[in-house]
């Protein structure tokens, strides 16, 4: 058998693969494209004017259309496919990560990689697409309620006969004036965990819930990260009840990540140059440094009150910088991070520890 003899020379793998360049069947090989780019050269015929042309325009289709086709043609496919997934599933994650796994093996299958090249490729594929797509929506969540997601107002009465709380009755915030305590949550609190962290901050006085609502992890995430370097919404929403209030014997408690929404609307009525003196600013493992909070609090000459601080929450010490004056906290904080992120009641983030109901409680320190 010599060399000349294509069919004798032709392996099965080449001729079950559709886009081998040694398929005889495949009407994008170089051989077949360079038959049919010779077929319709119009200069074919005058072989010294093609002699002079540089060798892209002697030969445009012999050794780059196969090159450029076999990387779009999986681009292509993953497009279109996670666009009909996302349209018909309106699910945009499962979209990106469907076609991400497509673009991905096959761009390595048909640049000659093995079936399970291809499959680990296509596994990579489905995550990158997954998790970038999850990313923007969670970026494009948190600019949306960075900008127009409002706080949500509840009135929490103590009953002093039963010797508990009532159910929180939703308000509207035109109504909250005169002597009030206000509460105001963190990063993902239901409903029902901020009620309770205002609970046990307030034990037994009556408050003013200001409800930021989730939006998911990472959303909140970016969320904060917005707000720490501009205004949001909500903190605008506060900055209006705080001008409503009488500040004197008033209390304004904020907790994780509200502490970024409590010291942006202080920031805002210092702007306005209104005085809120007589209220005083309390904070349990706030997302925001300590320093610049104080100098929020006094701009507004407000009284600065228990800003507390957990050596095992990593929140307050790394995301609000408090381990740049304890620089030992950051060990502290990577230890404490799983329970962190447990959120429950035997977190070092949680308001049970604020009131000492945990064993991280005898880590607190007040600044």
């Amino acid at each position: 058998m010599n060399g000349s003899d294509y069919l004798g020379n032709l392996k099965l793998g080449d001729l079950l693969n559709p886009f081998s360049g040694n398929n005889p069947f495949n009407p994008f090989s170089s051989k077949s494209l360079k038959a049919l780019g010779r077929a319709l050269n119009p200069i074919t015929p005058f072989r010294s004017t093609r002699n002079f042309l540089s060798p892209w325009l002697r030969d445009p289709f012999y050794y780059q259309f196969p090159d450029i086709y076999k990387r779009v043609w999986p681009t292509t496919a993953g497009i279109v496919v996670g666009a009909i997934v996302t349209y018909f599933t309106c699910d945009p994650e499962l979209g990106a990560a469907i076609g991400g796994a497509i673009t991905a093996g096959s761009q390595v299958l048909m640049n000659g990689g093995s079936v399970r090249d291809s499959t680990v490729a296509a596994a990579i594929g489905f995550a990158t697409g997954y998790i970038t797509s999850a990313a923007v929506e969670g970026i494009k969540t948190a600019w949306v309620a960075s900008h127009e997601s409002h706080l949500q107002w509840y009135q929490v009465d103590w009953n002093p006969d039963e010797g508990e709380y009532n159910d929180a009755v939703p308000i509207q915030s035109s109504s909250i004036t005169g002597v009030k305590n206000i509460s105001i949550n963190g990063m993902r609190n239901s409903l029902q965990d901020a009620i309770t962290n205002g609970e046990n901050f307030y034990l037994g006085k009556s408050f003013i819930l200001g409800y930021s609502p989730q939006h998911g992890a990472f959303a909140d995430i970016m969320e904060a990260a917005f707000g720490i370097v501009g205004k949001s919404s909500e903190a605008s929403d506060l900055a209006t009840v705080l001008g409503q209030i009488d500040p004197n014997g008033s209390t304004l408690f904020l907790h994780s990540r509200g502490a970024i929404v409590g010291i942006d609307a202080l920031m805002e009525v210092a702007a306005k140059g209104v005085s809120l003196q007589g209220l005083t600013v309390s904070a349990y493992g706030g997302a925001m440094n300590v320093f610049v909070a104080k100098s929020a609090v006094a701009s507004v000459q407000a009284t600065w009150g228990n800003w507390t601080v957990n050596a095992f929450d990593l929140v307050p010490n790394i995301v609000g910088g408090d381990a740049l004056i304890a620089p030992w906290k950051i060990l502290t904080s990577i230890v404490g991070a799983p329970f962190v992120i447990h959120t429950g009641p035997n977190s070092p983030h949680s308001s049970w520890a604020a009131i000492g109901e945990n064993w991280f409680s005898q880590f607190n320190v007040n600044y």
